[in-house]
């Protein structure tokens, strides 16, 4: 009797265990028939009774999670406006300065990393002024992208063989390296040592070594980095609104963007009013040069001179040079001792265009008339622009009529006109809008022989009158 008891109730609990895992259906005929659950719809419901009991503390734990996020994307969001607008004169100074095309992805944003070949880039650009190595140094090696500059500045001594390489030219550069590297450059190029009279005043100055402290003193002097009674990290990784900082004290410091005689114009109030469209103002140019309208100001394809010099101020020396040798020569000549031929090679040197019938003429209108022309050419820094077709270069012309049995096209260029060219007065102070360009087969400027009449920007009407 026992054993047939525990038959039925092992059958029980069977039938049982089995009814438990069915789903009744009715097949075509109405008759009822069941199926086994399948076995994942089995663990969606314990996972979803799971969830059921223990819905509120999933909930906390997302809630923590969501806040922990918006915490850390707003700290980061918070340093980086931060950041972005502690360093924003930077910014605009380095894309003014014609340094920011350097970066690699050709913004100075400032709360970006600098590689190291960004850097050196922009070092050696910061101290020549040019875009361009191969005026300096090397060109391309074929290894990575940018070697010639490493290779440039490895030459130079400012940075050690292997600090860059194909494996590390991408890597983020520190504070450490980039002044030490900006010194050694000032150091090696431009004859100046590290060397400091005093000692900055930061707390933890004595755990650097003695020639990191003589670079930390002598940039501190120097204005390079700024003094502090903290503690100073020059061992972190170098954002972009830090090395922007750094490069236009540099810059400014040293005066690398303009001829060594001249200064910078820092102060707003002793800028020209339309300042914004020039990189930089020079003290030695009158503010009243920088005013004036350029040729096809405003048009489509008019560059200003800051867009110019973002791009092209590797034409600045050869430019500048030409521009006041040519003019010199048209302001400078003197019948007496005139030889034609050699007056001929000096003007027609840096000319684009065949105006040799032009020139011959002119020269025999000088002896026939015993004309006397004493006067000096300036290139007025950094007014240099695109016109739209050619580049334009605002030059001040001063001259004197020392002698002329005539008042008629006295300078070259006058009788190319249709209408004769008076001169009522024997001194002048005129500015003029040079143009000039390329030619298919070479980079170097070439000047137009035009009337300067025609090429003046502080008189136009005197153009339309056809008098000086």
């Amino acid at each position: 009797m026992e054993k047939k008891k525990e038959a039925k109730t092992k059958e029980k609990l069977e039938v049982a265990s089995a009814k438990k895992d069915e789903r009744v259906f009715s097949d075509l005929e109405g008759n009822k028939m069941s199926v086994e659950k399948p076995k994942k719809e089995r663990e969606k419901n314990i996972l979803e009774e799971h969830f059921r009991k223990h819905k509120n503390k999933y909930r906390l734990i997302l809630l923590i999670i969501s806040i922990t996020l918006i915490c850390i994307f707003g700290y980061i969001g918070i340093r980086n406006y931060i950041i972005n607008k502690k360093y924003k004169i930077y910014e605009d100074k380095m894309d003014a300065y014609g340094f920011t095309i350097m970066y690699n992805n050709g913004t100075p944003k400032s709360s970006e990393r600098v590689t190291r070949i960004e850097m050196i880039k922009i070092v050696l650009s910061s101290i020549y002024n040019t875009n361009e190595v191969e005026s300096i140094g090397f060109g391309p090696q074929g290894i990575f992208d940018g070697d010639e500059w490493a290779k440039t500045a490895e030459a130079f001594g400012v940075i050690d063989e292997e600090y860059i390489t194909k494996d590390t030219y991408n890597e983020v550069a520190t504070y450490k390296e980039t002044l030490i590297a900006y010194l050694k450059a000032r150091s090696n190029l431009m004859d100046m040592p590290v060397s400091s009279t005093k000692e900055s005043s930061f707390k933890n100055l004595q755990s650097y070594s003695q020639e990191e402290r003589s670079y930390i003193n002598d940039a501190v002097e120097n204005g390079l980095l700024d003094d502090s009674k903290k503690n100073l990290d020059i061992n972190t990784k170098m954002f972009k609104g830090e090395f922007n900082k750094l490069v236009v004290n540099f810059v400014e410091k040293y005066n690398t963007l303009a001829p060594e005689s001249d200064a910078l114009v820092t102060k707003e109030e002793s800028k020209p009013s339309n300042a914004s469209i020039y990189p930089y103002i020079l003290y030695s140019v009158d503010k009243e040069a920088y005013e004036y309208k350029g040729v096809n100001e405003g048009g489509v394809d008019y560059k200003t001179p800051k867009e110019t010099y973002k791009y092209d101020k590797d034409y600045y020396p050869q430019m500048e040079y030409r521009t006041e040798y040519y003019y010199n020569a048209i302001l400078n000549i003197d019948y007496r001792t005139l030889n034609k031929d050699e007056y001929f090679e000096k003007v027609n040197r840096y000319l684009r265009y065949d105006y040799e019938d032009a020139i011959y003429k002119y020269i025999e209108y000088v002896k026939e008339h015993k004309i006397i022309l004493e006067g000096k050419a300036t290139v007025q820094l950094p007014i240099f622009y695109l016109d739209g077709i050619s580049f334009r270069a605002r030059v001040k012309l001063e001259f004197e009529i020392k002698n002329s049995d005539t008042d008629k096209n006295i300078l070259l260029g006058d009788a190319t006109r249709d209408d004769e060219v008076t001169y009522e007065n024997k001194k002048y102070v005129v500015y003029i809008d040079a143009p000039m360009g390329t030619s298919a087969l070479s980079k170097a400027l070439m000047l137009d022989m035009e009337p300067i009449i025609d090429l003046m920007v502080n008189d136009r009407e005197a153009s339309s009158l056809n008098k000086f």
